[in-house]
Order: structure tokens, then sequence, then C-alpha cells
């Protein structure tokens, strides 16, 4: 109970994006987003190269997807961001197949400025743990506060997949169903990416922007 906790010795982590970035990314949204690419579906990956983040189920759907797309001068890219124990095995991966070398950068660590240029300059950010070591990430917000769709694997006990999925996203967070979502974005990006844009950026208003966290947070310790 609130009453038994001295407010003086509470220390929240708060579960939204620093103010500075919410400020950057409202200020980014008065400019018009790029339209994509017709030719190239562009994803990121944030996060520590562990075996639990399933990049490598990642490279495998890009890469049977790109089996039918490159053949008709279209490809899906994807830009990695982060550094672990599984990087070298996923660089040999990439280069071991044409269908991903060329296609697929590795980052390693990245200063918060070039990630969030990374992040901006993506068609989707893709999260494929399969794990429920975290709820959600926080790199799932600074993207949606963008208007960057946020893709996350459907599993038990994770608020990933419930956090960034808007009506419009025709995927059901199985890694079944993921080759061919990939393929129907990369084949007809529009309309159907500025809608998710659109859909997502009302989502991060609607539920996770830092006014609203606070407000239920005040509204917590009052009860």
């Amino acid at each position: 109970h609130s009453a038994s906790l001295p407010a003086i010795r509470m220390t929240v982590l708060p579960c939204c994006v620093p103010e500075s970035l919410e400020l950057e990314a409202k200020a980014a949204q008065a400019d018009a987003r790029p339209a994509p690419c017709p030719e190239t579906l562009r994803l990121i990956t944030i996060s520590r190269l562990a075996s639990y983040k399933r990049i490598d189920w990642l490279l495998d759907a890009i890469e049977a997807a790109n089996v039918s797309l490159v053949p008709a001068g279209r490809a899906i890219r994807l830009d990695v961001v982060g550094d672990g124990p599984d990087r070298d095995h996923l660089v040999c991966c990439v280069e071991r197949s044409p269908l991903l070398k060329g296609l697929v950068e590795f980052h390693g660590r990245v200063e918060e400025l070039r990630k969030q240029q990374l992040v901006t300059a993506a068609d989707l950010l893709m999260l494929m743990a399969d794990s429920c070591h975290e709820a959600f990430g926080i790199v799932q917000l600074e993207a949606m506060a963008y208007g960057v769709p946020a893709i996350a694997l459907q599993h038990p006990r994770s608020g990933a997949y419930w956090v960034s999925h808007t009506p419009s996203q025709r995927w059901d967070g199985h890694r079944g169903s993921l080759v061919p979502f990939l393929l129907d974005l990369a084949r007809q990006p529009e309309p159907q990416l500025s809608l998710l844009h659109k859909e997502t950026l009302h989502r991060y208003d609607s539920e996770f922007q830092r006014s609203i966290w606070m407000k239920r947070l005040r509204q917590l310790l009052e009860a």
C-alpha cells in the first residue's frame, strides 16, 4: 500500500523514453517522412547479439524472402546494431549466403545519435527474442516515438508483441508467418508502410508517451 512507503525513499525507473528523445521525436514528426524505397525494405534490429535474441531467425526469414525478391529486382536489407557473443557466428552466416551478403550490415555498438539516425532510416524495427527476459524493450518505444513500426515475436509472458502491434500489422507474431508478412510489405510497401507509420505514432501517443505514463504513476501512488 502506498501509505506505507515514504515517497522520499522511493526510486521509480520509468517505462518510457527519455524526455529529450521524446522532444526530438516530436520535432521530427513535423517533417514529412520520406517515401519508402519501392525496391528495398529496410529493417533494423537493436540488441545484444546473444542466442535468445534470435537474430539467426531473422536472418533466416530475410534469406527466405530474398529468394523470390532478388530475382525480381527487390531485396530486404538489415542493419544490426549491438554486439555480443554471437556476432562472429552471425557475420559468418551472412558472408556464406549470396542472399544476405551485402544486404546485412553489422554496426556494433554505436553512439545514441547514430542509433537514432539508423532507426529513423528504417522501415521496421525487428524484435525476435524468444524469451520473456524483458516485458518489452525501451528501444521498441524509441522507434515508435519516431513512427517506426516495431515487429515483435509473440511470446508467453512477454508484452513486446502487444506493445507495438497495430490493426494493420498483418502478422500474428509467430515465426512461421514472418516470411509471408515480409514478402507482402517488400512487394507492395505503399500504402501499407505509411499506414503502419500513422498507426504506430497514434499508439505511442495514446498509450506510451511520458505524460500518460507519469499520470498513471501518480494515480497508482495516490490510490
